[in-house]
């Protein structure tokens, strides 16, 4: 069964695009989404993945990998997940994050968008620009961290017409001020109807 699926596997592979490495080329975290993709449609297991993910890497990335691979290598990777995080933090473009980051610190809610859609490109964009881990870190720590940053962007953020509502609540975590913004919304959104 194990041969049958290894055939199976080797066109799914060519589907994968090569990675370089380059900073010019495509982007690690695109080149797991194409991947990943790829291996879902195969039913890949997390083994599968760490082995033939590897196979479509050129240049410095296949550098990388063989000196992961190497037998005298005291950091020797098991995991898939923490394969995938040692790749990611090898090739992540450094400009990218603090570009990233620059756009959380000047996000601003559009017109006619809402208070959740608005949350949630704030959430995504935290997570591309923060780290994905500590956007769902449970660490007491971290949460107080990520709690800051989400409510000091979502507040410095949040469009003007919702602002004189918003204003008198109490000083609240950041789920808090998405819940008091929710609610200005529909209040305001019931007076333009009346």
């Amino acid at each position: 069964m194990n041969d049958l699926k290894e055939l199976v596997a080797i066109p799914l592979r060519e589907k994968i695009p090569h990675f370089s490495g380059r900073l010019d080329g495509i982007l690690i975290i695109d080149w797991f989404k194409q991947a990943e993709r790829v291996a879902k449609g195969g039913n890949w297991s997390k083994e599968q993945m760490k082995r033939y993910f590897p196979e479509r890497f050129l240049e410095s990335a296949m550098s990388f990998q063989e000196n992961l691979d190497d037998p005298d290598n005291p950091e020797s990777v098991t995991e898939y997940n923490e394969w995938k995080d040692l790749i990611i933090k090898e090739f992540k473009d450094p400009t990218l994050n603090q570009i990233s980051k620059n756009e959380l610190s000047e996000i601003k809610q559009t017109a006619n968008e809402r208070v959740r859609d608005f949350r949630a490109r704030l959430e995504k964009l935290f997570a591309k620009a923060c780290n994905e881990k500590l956007f769902h870190s449970t660490n007491e720590d971290m949460t107080l961290i990520r709690n800051d940053i989400l409510t000091n962007a979502f507040e410095l953020g949040l469009k003007g017409e919702l602002l004189p509502g918003y204003e008198n609540r109490v000083n609240a975590d950041y789920l808090t001020c998405v819940a008091t913004a929710t609610e200005v919304e529909k209040v305001t959104a019931g007076r333009k109807k009346c």
